[in-house]
């Protein structure tokens, strides 16, 4: 059986790990909204589910769910592909209610055809906020009349009570309208498995090589294990000032006073940030049209923060709380020189957030400003100009959708609701003798909680991307 082509989909080849079974393919894929993980292997008639009796499976996994886990379906056929060969198939999908209230999904399922058996694990994470497909569909069950004790009901047998059940968002209908939902990519995964493969076990199911490793990424791993150990989840905190001095990887004078000026920055930028601009694109030069750079979310000096002291300001207050305040400064300035603090803009949007007036330089205002822009509000007037200076970049992220697609490929999903309406986190304040103490206290509080809260999560959402990029690189054939 042929795996090749049903992975080319997003998903790519890792590497194995010691625990896999004998003879195994592990591949994954992320989308803005879910990381996946699959594991394919061949198994023997005893060791795969019954092909022909479904209900059997139904009782099984019935009797055998915890308290957090839920049926979602079970489903079993015999399907002619596309090269005209006849394959059987099963398959079940449950979910567990992890740690932190986030749902996994996982997939198993039993593939045989005239080369004999195999049998797929796969997992589904969710990745930023999975929450909207839920919310959006009660809302709109709601509205329909429905009563909140039919939210959530098994698929097989309305008569369970059970503290977590599958839900009505979970149907297979609202697959097409939340397509990177961990869920819809599991019946994405079923629908290639059952009906797209092409025949004949490959000799490996590897990736076809990947010619030339981009510049980017061999920066990056060389940074990871020249400065890191070789440990990538390290450089979720590392302070990017820290590049001052070398030279490889600082700006090209071997500073980082501007941490988006430096190499690595550069780098990281291209990979994680690939769906947007091409991988090849250098941030200092024209493609396009556009100027596209990397650029912080959130600028140090927000609140007069910087590196090593206090707020410039707090000593017009004469505080009784000043040095535990200037406690939590530092450490928020220095979240500011993280990766997680990063996202990339084209140069009028840059200029945009240069402009102080009005409060342009807090983020949440530029989103939005930007989000009235892209689907049909009435944005300022120099917003209107910078979405026109980039047009070949803001263009496919018009309307609702656009929207809610450049959100996840920021990253900035929790910039926003559920419902990927941008949110206000951050107070514009002139800071000023005449400024009362309590508001300028209470502003500079939520910026430091919002920043602790959200700049390492980026982090840690960036860190996936690029192990995502390092496995593809290391997976090809040699």
């Amino acid at each position: 059986m042929d795996i090749r082509l049903f992975f080319q989909d997003g998903w790519h080849a890792l590497q194995h790990m010691p625990e896999d079974p004998e003879c195994s393919f592990p591949y994954g894929k992320q989308t803005p909204s879910s990381v996946c993980y699959a594991l394919l292997f061949p198994v023997e008639a005893p060791q795969a589910m019954p092909f022909d009796d479904k209900q059997s499976i139904i009782d099984g996994i019935h009797q055998a769910l915890a308290d957090n886990q839920a049926l979602i379906e079970v489903e079993n056929g015999r399907n002619a592909t596309k090269n005209g060969e006849n394959i059987s198939y099963v398959y079940s999908i449950i979910k567990t209610l992890r740690e932190h209230s986030f749902v996994q999904y996982f997939m198993r399922a039993n593939i045989k055809d005239s080369d004999g058996l195999f049998e797929v694990h796969a997992f589904f994470n969710p990745m930023g906020y999975t929450g909207i497909r839920d919310a959006t569909i009660f809302e709109l069950m709601s509205q329909q009349g429905m009563d909140e004790d039919d939210w959530m009901r098994d698929p097989y047998d309305n008569s369970m009570r059970r503290p977590f059940l599958m839900n009505l968002s979970e149907q297979r209908q609202y697959d097409k309208r939340f397509p990177d939902h961990p869920l819809s990519q599991a019946r994405h995964l079923v629908e290639i498995l059952t009906h797209e493969y092409t025949g004949n076990w490959p000799e490996n199911a590897h990736s076809p090589r990947i010619e030339n490793v981009d510049k980017h990424l061999q920066l990056v791993k060389d940074f990871i294990k020249e400065y890191l150990n070789g440990d990538i989840n390290q450089l979720a905190k590392y302070d990017l000032r820290q590049l001052e001095g070398k030279e490889r990887y600082a700006d090209e004078a071997g500073h980082a006073h501007d941490v988006c000026r430096t190499e690595l920055v550069r780098a990281i930028a291209a990979l994680v940030f690939k769906d947007i601009a091409p991988k090849e694109v250098l941030f200092d030069k024209k493609s396009g049209g556009l100027k596209l750079m990397p650029a912080p979310l959130l600028k140090e000096d927000l609140w007069g923060i910087q590196v090593g002291s206090r707020f410039a300001i707090l000593s017009q207050f004469r505080l009784a709380d000043e040095a535990e305040i200037s406690r939590r400064i530092v450490p928020c300035a220095k979240l500011c020189n993280t990766i997680g603090n990063l996202y990339i803009h084209p140069a009028s949007l840059d200029e945009y957030r240069h402009s102080h007036a009005h409060g342009r330089f807090l983020i949440d205002y530029t989103f939005a400003d930007l989000h009235k822009a892209l689907t049909g509000g009435k944005p300022s007037q120099q917003m209107k100009k910078a979405v026109s200076g980039a047009k070949d970049f803001f263009d496919p992220y018009r309307g609702d959708d656009g929207w809610k697609k450049l959100m996840e490929q920021w990253l900035t999903m929790d910039l926003v609701d559920y419902y990927y309406n941008p949110e206000p986190f951050f107070e514009e304040v002139t800071l000023t003798t005449y400024m009362p103490a309590d508001i300028y206290l209470r502003a500079v509080n939520r910026c430091i909680d919002t920043c602790d809260e959200i700049i390492p999560r980026r982090a840690e959402w960036m860190v996936e991307r690029l192990k995502k990029a390092i496995y593809e690189e290391s997976s090809v054939i040699d």
